[in-house]
């Protein structure tokens, strides 16, 4: 059941004829329109606590909605502005037009906060838009580990977890108490730790009270590895998993992905079948569901989300893959032992250009793509995947989009445009136009992108391992 926090807060601006020294009439009309006032009031304070009913039982089913009630027209939106991956503003707005002629309306909002989403994320979630104007941007912290190079990132409650290319493979930054202009010294020791070999990717989840990392190692064997880093000085591998049916040239542990108690591991195409699930609810012993799913592509981004369809919950996997008539991947994962692809939705865009990054916020996905003269950044409506997406917006950054985050009125995004390489966009699908494009961070990581309470954090293969932009 989704937690809500009903605070209406009456946002709209009442106007009322007559005045002082009016006449008898005149004197009437001002009553009356009070009385109207009241009224129209009570309507959009009422439309807002329906709101809020409807996503106490389902969160998802809070939808924008016009309709004419009498004298009134009733309007419910959800501002881009303000929705974050487990909260959104509800705004109200009642308007009529008065005897003179004037048009007046009042408002309310409200902020309701999806506690599944949240469970469902393990925890790693924001419910406030982020602060500021992000022009420009600004480096607030930054830190390095060598040897070794980055191969990705997650962050939980301002903890940096970082999978490298070199013992012990992964590197935990406590960020909590890092103060403006910090270089270096974010890294905490993690004793004699190693997780045995590379690893590729990584998700954080708060489970059952502890904190775990799971990671795809770059191995044949044994490409599922879970740490417990509840005690970031002290990790523990808990477990290791072969992933079912993989062979051939690529069987390694490529990209993860964290839902509700269930992980996505995949690997680049190979042989054999490139995605699979786990059943985590005990991290310390996985259990792979099915043997896993041919796609027949690399799956160089995914997310996970769960939708209310034909009566029952659906688990959809968006994959972001190198194949050119399916660059955006769309999976029905609800079954793993019996995954379908939902081809009407996968999207065969202009030109051949791979896909390269995801992110889904509510209903809204945002999907980037390698450069090639076309547009590389893209939302798609995600609010009924089983039908299809369809394009709601689209923006030619001259670039390579190979990480995304979203947030309120903003999309953070990763590119391989020299000299520009950490860039800000407007999140409004009808106006993706840029906010900042001059950010120098060369070398980021194609997994290296979060963002976290006002916070980017981001990884490169250069100088900084690990730099947090904000801001000022």
């Amino acid at each position: 059941m989704a937690m809500t926090i009903a605070l209406i807060v009456i946002s709209g601006v009442v106007s009322v004829a007559g005045g002082f020294g009016a006449a008898l009439g005149g004197h009437r009309s001002t009553i009356s329109n009070g009385e109207i006032n009241g009224e129209a009031l009570h309507k959009a304070q009422d439309l807002v606590e329906q709101a809020v009913a409807t996503a106490r039982i389902r969160y998802s089913s809070v939808a924008e909605s016009t309709a004419k009630d009498g004298m009134y027209v009733k309007r419910l939106s959800i501002p881009v502005a303000y929705a974050t991956q487990c909260a959104e503003t509800i705004a109200s707005a009642v308007s009529w037009t008065d005897a003179r002629g004037r048009m007046l309306s009042v408002g309310a909002t409200t902020t309701i906060v999806d506690v599944p989403q949240m469970l469902a994320l393990g925890g790693a979630c924001d419910i406030s838009p982020p602060t500021g104007g992000w022009s420009p941007p600004a480096t607030f912290a930054s830190s390095n580990f060598n040897p070794g190079k980055p191969t990705g990132l997650d962050v939980l409650d301002k903890n940096v977890y970082m999978t490298a290319d070199h013992a012990p493979y992964l590197f935990i930054a406590s960020t909590t108490y890092a103060a403006l202009g910090q270089s270096g010294g974010l890294f905490v020791g993690t004793g004699s730790f190693t997780a045995g070999v590379r690893l590729n990717d990584i998700r954080v989840a708060k489970i059952n009270g502890s904190i775990y990392a799971f990671t795809a190692a770059d191995s044949s064997v044994k490409q599922f590895r879970v740490i417990d880093v509840t005690d970031m000085n002290n990790p523990v591998l808990v477990a290791v998993r072969t992933l079912a049916d993989v062979s051939g040239s690529f069987p390694q542990g490529f990209r993860v992905y964290y839902y509700d108690k269930r992980l996505y591991i995949t690997t680049r195409e190979t042989a054999g079948n490139e995605f699979h699930v786990f059943d985590v609810s005990t991290p310390a012993t996985p259990v792979e569901l099915g043997t896993g799913y041919a796609v027949n592509r690399t799956i160089e981004s995914m997310v996970v989300a769960k939708k209310f369809h034909s009566g029952s919950d659906h688990y959809y996997a968006y994959l972001a893959t190198d194949k050119d008539s399916a660059e955006l991947t769309v999976l029905d994962v609800t079954n793993p032992a019996a995954i379908t692809e939902i081809a009407f939705a996968d999207q065969d865009l202009p030109g051949n250009q791979d896909g390269a990054s995801l992110y889904l916020l509510a209903n809204r996905l945002y999907f980037g793509r390698l450069s090639g003269g076309v547009s590389e950044l893209f939302v798609f409506d995600a609010s009924t995947p089983w039908s299809g997406l369809r394009i709601i917006g689209q923006r030619d950054i001259g670039a390579g989009v190979i990480g995304l985050a979203v947030s309120g009125p903003f999309v953070w995004l990763a590119t391989t445009k020299v000299s520009k390489e950490f860039q800000v966009y407007h999140s409004d699908p009808y106006d993706l136009s840029p906010v900042n494009t001059n950010f120098n961070f060369p070398n980021l990581i194609e997994n290296g992108v979060r963002y976290s309470d006002n916070f980017m954090y981001v990884a490169s293969q250069g100088n900084d391992a690990l730099r947090i932009i904000y801001s000022p």
